[in-house]
C-alpha cells in the first residue's frame, strides 16, 4: 500500500507507517523500524495527526533528536496557552523530548561504561528510562533482558536470580491460552504470568521455538550486562512482594561495590525494608491516579509528568554515585 500511494498527500494513510512500530519492536526488527522512520522522515515530522505513535516510533528507534524536532514542529499547531491536542499535552511531550536529548548526550559522554537495567516488577522502568534518554541501549534488541518488558510480580525476581531463570527456560511450564482480549498467548504456570509483549501467535506464529530463542537471548543479555561493568538495577514495586528477599537475591551482584540498586515503591503500601547493603536505596514514589506509563494521555499529563520527573531524578542521582 505504501508503494501505491503518496502518503505525504494522504494523511489518512499515515497509520500504514506508525502502526508497524509496535510489532517491529516486539519482533526485534529494529533495523526495519529504523529504515521505515528514516524513509518517511519528512512525512512524519510534518504530520498533523495524533502524535502518540510517531513520538513512540522515534523513541523506540533511539532517535531522540528527531523526536524533539517532531515535537517542536507539532507545537506550532497548538495554542501555547492551551497546548492540548486530542487530550495529549503537547507542551509536556516536548519537554520530555528535549530533556531526553540532553540525558542521552550526558549518558554517552559520562556514563557509557554503565548500564541502567530494569528488574521489573513491570515494564514501567524500561519504558521511562527509554522515554527520557537514560537507556544507552535503546533500539538494540540484543540488549533487552527478560525484565525489560516482562512481569516479575510477587517475588519472581528473586526466584529468577537464584535459579538462573530456571522457570523461564523450562518448556514444560508453558501452555497457550487466550488473554483478556482473546488473543493467544504463552502462559507460564509456575510463574503465573503471560508474556503479553511478545504477543503470542499473533506475532510469532505457531512456531514457539522463536519465543524460547528470544527468551534465551534476553537471559544471555542480562548476564552479559552484569558481567561487563557497573550496573544500576532499578526495581519498581507495583504490587505485593518481599523487598528484603529481593535485596538478598541481588546482593551477589552488588558486593563488589561497583553496582547499585534502586528500589522504587510505586504503591501506597509501606514496606519494612532492611537495607543490608550500602549499595541499595529504597524510595517511596507512589504513582498518581489515572496514570499510564505507556500512553501520552497519562505520562504527558501534569501529574504523570511530575511523577516521571521524580523517577528520572532518582535514577540520575544513583547513576552519579557510580560515576
Amino acid at each position: 500500500m505504501l508503494g501505491l500511494f503518496d502518503v505525504s498527500k494522504k494523511s489518512e494513510l499515515l497509520p500504514l507507517i506508525h502502526e508497524q512500530f509496535l510489532p517491529l519492536k516486539y519482533c526485534g526488527r529494529f533495523d526495519e523500524l529504523l529504515s521505515l522512520v528514516n524513509k518517511y522522515e519528512d512525512v512524519l515530522l510534518s504530520a498533523k495527526v495524533d502524535p502518540a505513535q510517531i513520538f513512540y516510533g522515534y523513541e523506540v528507534a533511539g532517535l531522540y533528536s528527531l523526536r524533539a524536532k517532531f515535537c517542536e514542529n507539532f507545537s506550532r499547531w497548538v495554542d501555547p496557552n492551551d497546548p492540548v491536542f486530542d487530550q495529549r499535552n503537547i507542551a509536556n511531550m516536548r519537554l520530555i523530548a528535549d530533556e531526553a536529548v540532553l540525558n542521552h548526550a550526558w549518558v554517552k559522554k559520562y556514563a557509557s561504561h554503565m548500564r541502567v537495567l530494569s528488574l521489573g516488577q513491570l515494564c514501567l522502568p524500561y519504558n521511562i528510562l527509554g522515554r527520557w534518554g537514560l537507556n544507552r541501549c535503546v533500539g538494540m534488541h540484543n540488549a533487552m533482558t527478560p525484565f525489560d518488558l516482562g512481569i516479575t510480580n510477587q517475588d519472581l525476581l528473586a526466584d529468577a536470580i537464584c535459579t538462573k531463570f530456571g522457570a523461564y527456560l523450562n518448556r514444560d511450564n508453558y501452555y497457550e491460552r487466550p488473554d483478556q482480549y482473546g488473543a493467544p498467548q504463552l502462559w507460564n504456570r509456575y510463574l503465573g504470568i503471560y508474556f503479553g509483549h511478545e504477543r503470542g501467535r499473533s506475532l510469532l506464529g505457531s512456531n514457539y521455538d522463536l519465543f524460547f530463542e528470544g527468551m534465551q537471548s534476553k537471559i544471555d543479555a542480562f548476564y552479559s550486562a552484569v558481567n561487563e561493568g557497573p550496573c544500576l538495577f532499578v526495581y519498581a514495586i507495583a504490587g505485593p512482594c518481599s523487598p528484603n528477599k529481593i535485596i538478598d537475591a541481588m546482593v551477589p551482584y552488588l558486593k563488589d561495590g561497583r553496582s547499585r540498586m534502586l528500589m522504587l515503591n510505586l504503591t501506597r503500601e509501606k514496606f519494612s525494608v532492611k537495607l543490608n547493603s550500602q549499595h541499595v536505596r529504597y524510595v517511596d514514589v507512589p504513582y498518581p491516579v489515572d496514570y499510564a506509563w505507556n500512553e501520552p494521555l497519562g505520562f504527558a499529563s501534569e501529574r504523570g509528568f511530575a511523577f516521571e520527573s521524580k523517577v528520572v531524578s532518582e535514577v540520575k542521582h544513583e547513576m552519579l554515585k557510580i560515576l
